[in-house]
């Protein structure tokens, strides 16, 4: 086990009073495990990420990594938000350095640790390009590098293809899996879309409408990689509809 949240809560002040966001989250997570964490819009797990990165603090509750409990988690997790969040002036190269300057490489390091991670998932020749030069999916490729060039044990990416056309969006979940299965990361990935869960989740966390509980924890067994015809099998289309019928009746 990697990761462990024990009743988490938090609740935030307003202008118009209290705002429970949070309520008593348990789950864990193993080492390599890919979890997707699917519930309604503005049902906390944006807030969720923000503490588990240590952005906030919970208001109660205990967060484990790698079996200690630690009130310091700067740094712990790689953090992918929505936007890509490129630096304009900054070529590809340079970009992706950005994290391991943070932690403090010096810069001639750094650059060779972007360069090896721009041969191993073959964009090298995208080293010297600017954002501006870029499409959105390659924005969000080399986004997801820098995240992990940053830290390349836990990953929080929050809806980073949300934004993408459907079929940049195909690309873009082999892509990650592709780098998930190469590295032996641990993903906790964010998303809106059913089908993208089912697609890309060792395991499926189906949050509540806020005060975000867990309402189930769903295992995804089929067999990867997870083709066109694994994805029309009843396996991948019982639980689309499971999932749908447990979000509906939260909503509802």
């Amino acid at each position: 086990m990697i990761l462990k949240v024990t009743n988490l809560s938090k609740t935030y002040k307003t202008q118009n009073g209290l705002l429970p966001v949070l309520d008593l989250l348990n789950f864990s997570i193993n080492k390599g495990e890919f979890v997707c964490i699917l519930g309604p819009s503005g049902c906390g797990k944006s807030s969720l990420f923000h503490i588990l990165s240590g952005i906030e603090n919970p208001d109660s509750g205990k967060i484990t990594i790698h079996h200690q409990n630690t009130a310091n988690r700067r740094g712990k997790f790689g953090y992918m938000f929505q936007n890509d969040l490129l630096l304009p002036w900054r070529n590809t190269l340079d970009n992706i350095t950005l994290g391991l300057e943070v932690k403090g490489h010096t810069l001639k390091k750094s650059r060779e640790e972007a360069d090896k991670l721009l041969r191993k998932f073959h964009l090298e020749k995208f080293a010297s390009f600017y954002p501006s030069d870029l499409s959105g999916g390659m924005k969000q490729r080399i986004a997801l590098l820098r995240t992990i060039a940053f830290n390349s044990d836990i990953l929080l990416l929050d809806e980073p293809f949300g934004s993408l056309d459907a079929l940049t969006r195909m690309s873009l979940q082999k892509y990650l899996l592709e780098i998930w299965e190469k590295l032996h990361l641990t993903i906790l990935f964010i998303t809106h879309d059913i089908n993208e869960a089912v697609v890309l989740a060792d395991k499926i966390l189906v949050l509540s409408k806020r005060p975000a509980k867990i309402i189930k924890s769903i295992e995804i067994n089929i067999l990867r990689p997870r083709n066109i015809e694994k994805m029309r099998s009843s396996s991948s289309i019982n639980i689309e509809k499971e999932l749908i019928n447990l979000l509906e009746k939260d909503i509802l």
